[in-house]
């Protein structure tokens, strides 16, 4: 309750394990960095962030994630935090512009592997200037919320080189009519590969076409598909000729029953294995 669950600055060798946390006004798990004020040079290295279940966090607050990180505004934050979010749940962080997993302000060298998110109010997760950080083995599961924004979001806003970025091996599940599936500039990206993405609505791999524009990223003016894949390269046809998800497929995912909300995998199948 109050400001979060569990909050902690310059808390470097600090283990966050098997806590439930739920019904927090803004963050469930948020660690930073303070090397972005004159005074304090402290940062948080070798955190761990694991076995955690949050639900019903961020009621009370928009632009925050159910779990976060915070390091700097410049390339000094780009320090290697050698640090994990790995084995947790997030369900419900829905407000309008919420994240399930937010990697702030040049968070770098983390390994986010093994989570589920459910039903976040914007993304599931977003990668704010980051860089060698892995994205792997997570479920992501958007909500149908009219506020949700993208699955899957890195961009480059700060004065940071966000470069080295990997996303593999994960499921995408798309339930909603995002702007796209993926938002990410290419030069943010170190590997992008053999991820299983499905949505209900849509064939991903076929957009439907309308004479929307997106107008939030990076400028962009021209038409757009109702569902791009991505952002920048527009269909899943363009994104895998320019190289990445070239191993990936859109298929469903081995859910037990997503349509009464039970996105736990069944046992390894081919789906996954192959």
């Amino acid at each position: 309750h109050g400001a979060g669950g569990m909050i902690c600055s310059s808390c470097s060798d600090t283990e966050f394990i098997r806590n439930n946390i739920s019904f927090t006004s803004r963050w469930g798990v948020h660690v930073r960095n303070n090397i972005m004020y004159p005074d304090v040079t402290s940062t948080s290295s070798r955190v761990k962030i694991e076995y955690n279940r949050l639900t019903h966090i961020g009621l009370e607050t928009d632009d925050m994630g159910a779990i976060s990180t915070f390091s700097g505004n410049n390339d000094d934050a780009l320090l290697p935090s050698q640090s994990s979010i790995r084995f947790n749940s997030v369900c419900g962080a829905t407000r309008p512009a919420t994240k399930g997993i937010y990697l702030d302000n040049c968070a770098s060298g983390w390994d986010v592997s093994g989570n589920i998110v459910l039903h976040t109010g914007k993304m599931q997760i977003f990668i704010h200037s980051g860089s060698n950080n892995l994205i792997s083995s997570n479920v992501f599961v958007s909500s149908n919320l009219a506020s949700a924004k993208a699955g899957v979001t890195l961009n480059n806003a700060l004065n940071c080189n966000t470069t080295s970025n990997k996303f593999v091996n994960n499921i995408v599940y798309v339930s909603n009519v995002p702007e796209a599936v993926v938002q990410v500039p290419p030069e943010a990206i170190g590997e992008w590969d053999r991820n299983l993405y499905y949505s209900p609505l849509v064939d991903l791999a076929t957009p439907v076409y309308n004479q929307t524009a997106l107008s939030n990223f990076s400028g962009l003016k021209h038409t757009a598909p109702k569902i791009p894949f991505h952002a920048l390269f527009g269909g899943w046809g363009t994104w895998r000729n320019n190289g990445f998800d070239t191993s990936s497929r859109v298929a469903l995912p081995p859910f037990r029953a997503p349509e009464e909300g039970d996105f736990c995998l069944k046992n390894i199948s081919p789906e996954l294995s192959a």
